[in-house]
């Protein structure tokens, strides 16, 4: 072998190093990526069921989820927000609010309520700031759904990048490239792809992630309490009114819900 043929052997061996490292590699960190987001997308789950349960506290003081599609309608809302949680007391944060009248007291636990699950919507919705004293006391934001959606679209341009430069069998044909002598045998062998490539390409390709498929919830932007109070207060005047034994059925099991939960926790 001469000078030439060597120094062209040389590089065309660190070529080949760097091409399979960049494809290997980058598959490699494709494959974290996807791993990683599905980590993230299981640890949400478990702020939509936090979500969900503040919700079900409020739809069960709008007569057990019977009145919850007209009481987001009289907030100029889409009444299917009602089917985002079953009208459970699965989390009575607390008990009922203190009032002279069966109205004044009604309306003011709802909004409590409507408080609460509206705070927890924001914080699914867009994070809440936190202290991370793990690094250095940091202000960070919790992870939420817009978050989620963002970083799913970014994979998604990543993966299809990937399929569409990166293709194996792309790196094969660009391999064969240095070895004209066997592409040379290839072709006096008339040695056919017969679908080869496409097969595996298809094999190795990356799935983008459909978003849409995992099953997260989307709210809508609530109004703020102080917003919303006048026609919750309405709402809720027409509901004591209409329906008084329910209405006092509903906070005396709030009332008994809330004491339950504090002799469990042995206060």
């Amino acid at each position: 072998m001469n000078g030439f043929d060597e120094l062209a052997n040389t590089l065309s061996q660190e070529v080949l190093s760097e091409m399979a490292e960049n494809f290997f590699g980058t598959r490699s960190r494709l494959d974290g990526l996807l791993d990683g987001f599905q980590n993230l997308v299981r640890q949400f789950r478990q702020v939509q069921a936090q979500t969900q349960a503040r919700f079900s506290v409020l739809h069960f003081l709008l007569l057990r989820g019977k009145e919850a599609g007209n009481f987001y309608r009289a907030l100029g809302l889409d009444p299917g927000l009602a089917a985002f949680a079953p009208a459970e007391l699965v989390l009575p944060g607390q008990g009922p609010a203190f009032g002279l009248t069966r109205k004044s007291r009604y309306a003011k636990t709802v909004l409590e309520a409507y408080a609460e699950a509206a705070a927890e919507a924001h914080g699914y919705m867009h994070g809440r700031f936190f202290v991370d004293a793990r690094d250095r006391g940091r202000r960070k934001l919790t992870i939420h759904y817009t978050q989620l959606r963002e970083l799913c679209e970014q994979i998604n341009a990543s993966v299809r990048k990937v399929n569409e430069n990166l293709s194996p069998s792309g790196v094969i044909q660009y391999v064969k490239n240095f070895n004209p002598d066997e592409v040379s045998r290839e072709n006096i062998a008339g040695a056919a792809d017969t679908g080869y490539s496409e097969r595996l390409d298809k094999s190795l390709r990356f799935q983008p992630v459909d978003f849409a498929g995992l099953g997260l919830l989307q709210f809508p932007d609530l109004p703020g309490p102080k917003e919303a109070e006048a026609p919750i207060r309405e709402f809720c005047g027409r509901l004591a009114a209409q329906w008084p034994a329910e209405v006092d059925g509903l906070l005396r099991e709030l009332d008994q819900a809330h004491d339950a939960a504090r002799r469990a926790q042995g206060k």
